[in-house]
């Protein structure tokens, strides 16, 4: 066994044990590999960022069932993998709609429509941060319009960086769920009736 793999082993039981110390070495050791590996596929550093954070996450979310893991660094990436595959799916969805949508219409009607779905998106995006937990609107708002770091969000806040981490993901995953519950029947109408596309929720 590598030092590495038996350090892994010691840190993931320590991680399980909810000790923050053992997720910041893990981080610090693994992260800038799986950095490498998302930019390969995403190349775009601000999104391979939310995609690294996401990967952390779910590591400490799932804390707890992680003491019998073989190689935390294939997990890691079998995490990254994931997520991204689930990014591109995504945004291909999105582009469909969009060229769907700029098929069906004239260009006037595309444009008037175009603006419509702009106005309803910022409308419940403020919703949506509303909606939010006094603590998460906090951080997602910093993150947002201030454009602050982890850790000048940590320093400011008086939390940790994961604490903070958190937060976000939970804001993000909460916008997301709101905007895309609205929004869906608004956007995916037209889509719907396009000849011989189908819609996966």
């Amino acid at each position: 066994m590598t030092d590495n793999a038996s350090s892994d082993i010691t840190l993931l039981n320590q991680l399980a044990a909810g000790r923050e110390e053992a997720f910041t070495q893990l981080y610090l050791r693994y992260s800038p590999t799986i950095y490498n590996a998302l930019m390969v596929y995403i190349k775009d550093e601000h999104q391979a960022d939310d995609l690294l954070q996401n990967v952390f996450v779910r590591l400490w979310e799932k804390r707890g069932e992680l003491t019998a893991i073989q190689s935390l660094e294939n997990y890691l990436f079998i995490l990254a993998r994931n997520l991204v595959l689930n990014h591109i799916k995504r945004k291909a969805i999105e582009e469909n709609v969009h060229q769907v949508l700029r098929s069906r219409l004239p260009e006037s009607a595309d444009s008037t429509e175009n603006r419509m779905l702009e106005v309803e998106y910022k409308r419940l995006l403020r919703e949506a941060i509303d909606a939010l937990p006094p603590q998460q609107k906090q951080v997602y708002l910093m993150a947002t319009d201030a454009s602050m770091t982890y850790d000048e969000m940590a320093v400011n806040m008086e939390l940790s960086k994961l604490t903070i981490k958190k937060h976000l993901e939970l804001a993000r995953k909460s916008i997301r769920a709101h905007i895309n519950a609205r929004l869906h029947g608004y956007v995916a109408l037209p889509f719907l009736l396009a000849p011989g596309v189908l819609w996966h929720v």
